[in-house]
C-alpha cells in the first residue's frame, strides 16, 4: 500500500470524486490522461496507483483551462505522461536508465 493510501479514507476519496465530478461539469476541466492504468502487463512496484486525490488537487490549483489542441495543452500533457512513465517504473529500471545515459 502507498502513503497516500494508508492516509486517505475511503470517505474522503469518494468527497474528492464529487468534487472533481463538479469541476468537470461546473467549469469544463478535463482529467489528465494517465495512459492505460489498467493494462494488465504493467508490473507495478507496490499497488496501482488511485489518482483521485491528486486529480482534485490538481483542479484546486489550475488557474487556466486551455484549448484542447492548443500548445500548452500538448506540453502539459506531455509532461504530465512523461512523469507518470518515469515515476512508475521499478526503482531497478530506472537506476539503470539514469547509468545508461551517462
Amino acid at each position: 500500500m502507498s502513503y497516500s493510501e494508508l492516509q486517505t479514507s475511503n470517505e474522503e476519496k469518494e468527497k474528492a470524486k464529487e468534487e472533481i465530478e463538479h469541476f468537470v461539469k461546473e467549469k469544463g476541466y478535463i482529467l489528465p490522461d494517465r495512459g492505460d492504468l489498467d493494462d494488465p502487463s504493467i508490473n507495478w512496484r507496490t499497488i496501482k496507483p488511485d489518482y483521485t486525490i491528486v486529480n482534485l488537487n490538481y483542479f484546486k490549483g489550475k488557474t487556466r483551462n486551455h484549448k484542447t489542441d492548443s500548445l500548452e495543452k500538448v506540453n502539459a500533457y506531455f509532461l504530465g505522461f512523461y512523469y507518470l512513465n518515469i515515476f512508475s517504473i521499478k526503482v531497478q529500471n530506472l537506476v539503470v536508465c539514469c547509468f545508461s545515459i551517462f
